[in-house]
């Protein structure tokens, strides 16, 4: 077939058109492979960096080759080579520093942020001795430089909790880096990140939540010792100005919860579970209890006999092979067996320790069945719940205005002295003595838990 003069035109003007293409290209620089640009910039970033790096250096047969090649690595251009400059640079730093790091991480009852200011203005101090340097300002901006880094990693660990939050940590230290100190702060944010992940916020600030509360409520030892009585109440949201309005609101939201525990149990899962009661002993404590009552039979007579009437009721059953109805009527009926008023206040102390005992030893056989994950947080939320209201109930029974006065008379004189230091720490104090102040302060630093549904 014939070309006519007017494809034949069209063909040269497309060939022309490549041509010129593929002259430009041919003209511009061609871009160098990233690690072509990486590798020779984390070098230099370590060969200036790495303590005796350049004496070490030095005694190697083409050390003159080593070095002129390092004097000739220009400023990177680039994140990336920048980046490998910075790492280079703080690697030395970042093994260096374990020790002491780890070491700070063994202090107990101290924040994340100041073991991390503690570790790393340790080292930063130890380097400045080992250079003749000055020590005190050395330690002090390392230490200044890694607290910064951690509670940015706090952040950064909320947002981005992946890999126990070491990633979100190394986000977080390395943003905090580039704003202070360019690609070595950067790079040296996203070491510490990494290599000692911050706790998020959320976490803290529900420790804060629950020291709250605890400090109003102090619940004992045996309330703590099988549930969390602080962690109902922030995380189910509850607050109010009196204990009265706090209890109300916790049994309100007991009987949402059991009203949801007995919606779930119907499933073919939890429904067909088979619970076992006397492969944990779930009724010792009691048992326990009616033994050490009968040492002294006269004194505790009434004690004595009101638990044989109820022991004898609950193993009316065979307690190795339960139904999760009849599980769930037997736990109810434990949490119903309240000591009377006639009882003495060391002995209604000790049922009330041994009834939760067993509560918790009938939960634990619940929740060792195969039944579904909603229905073991339900049964922990309601546990928690339960002993929630009976350190409700203790408190109420307490007398703490008298300890009161002093920190008002505290806070008075840091107000008349102009002292604000004084004065909040004395108003903070003031606030979470009250049921209303840490109610709301709990609640509003908790993380909730989901809404139960209907």
């Amino acid at each position: 077939m014939a070309i006519t003069p007017q494809q034949a035109r069209q063909e040269l003007a497309r060939r022309e058109l490549a041509r010129r293409e593929l002259a430009r290209r041919e003209q511009q620089p061609q871009p160098e492979l990233y690690p072509n640009k990486i590798i020779p910039q984390f070098t230099k970033g370590l060969y200036e960096n790495l303590p005796f790096g350049k004496r070490i250096v030095g005694m190697l047969p083409n050390a003159p080759q080593i070095e002129q090649l390092q004097a000739e690595t220009a400023r990177p251009q680039g994140f990336l080579p920048m980046f490998a400059r910075g790492v280079g640079s703080v690697a030395p730093d970042l093994a260096m520093s374990s020790p002491f790091m780890r070491g700070a991480g063994l202090i107990p009852k101290i924040p994340g942020i100041a073991k991390a200011g503690l570790g790393f203005g340790a080292y930063g101090g130890t380097k400045a001795a080992v250079q003749g340097e000055p020590i005190v300002p050395s330690a002090l901006s390392s230490a200044g430089s890694a607290a910064l880094f951690h509670g940015a990693g706090k952040i950064g660990a909320g947002v981005v909790p992946q890999f126990g939050g070491r990633l979100g940590s190394a986000l977080g230290g390395a943003t905090a880096g580039a704003i202070t100190g360019g690609e070595e702060g950067m790079a040296l944010g996203a070491g510490l990140g990494a290599l000692y992940p911050s706790q998020p916020y959320q976490k803290q600030t529900q420790k804060l939540a629950e020291t709250a509360i605890n400090y109003y409520l102090k619940p004992s030892k045996t309330l703590k010792k099988y549930a969390n009585p602080a962690q109902a109440i922030t995380k189910e949201g509850i607050a109010g100005f009196n204990l009265d309005t706090i209890d109300r609101k916790a049994d309100i939201r007991l009987g949402e919860l059991k009203e949801a525990r007995d919606r779930i149990k119907t499933d073919i899962r939890n429904s067909d579970a088979e619970i076992n009661l006397k492969e944990n002993k779930a009724l010792k404590p009691l048992w326990d209890l009616w033994v050490e009552l009968n040492k002294d039979p006269l004194s505790h007579r009434t004690e004595i006999k009101a638990l044989e009437r109820n022991l004898t009721d609950l193993e009316s059953k065979d307690l190795g092979k339960l139904n999760i109805d009849q599980a769930y009527d037997f736990i109810d009926r434990i949490n119903n067996l309240k000591p009377s008023g006639i009882f003495t206040k060391t002995s209604t102390a000790k049922i009330n320790s041994a009834l939760h005992e067993t509560y918790h030893n009938v939960r634990e056989a619940i929740n060792k069945a195969d039944i579904s994950n909603d229905l073991k947080s339900i049964n922990k939320r309601m546990s928690d719940l339960i002993a929630a209201k009976q350190a409700i109930n203790d408190a109420v029974n307490k007398n703490g205005l008298n300890t009161r006065f002093l920190p008002i008379g505290f806070g008075l004189y840091g107000v008349t002295t102009g002292n604000p230091i004084l004065a909040t720490m004395v108003g903070t104090e003031e606030v979470l003595r009250t049921p209303g102040g840490s109610s709301f302060i709990g609640k509003m630093l908790s993380t909730k838990y989901p809404k139960v549904k209907r």
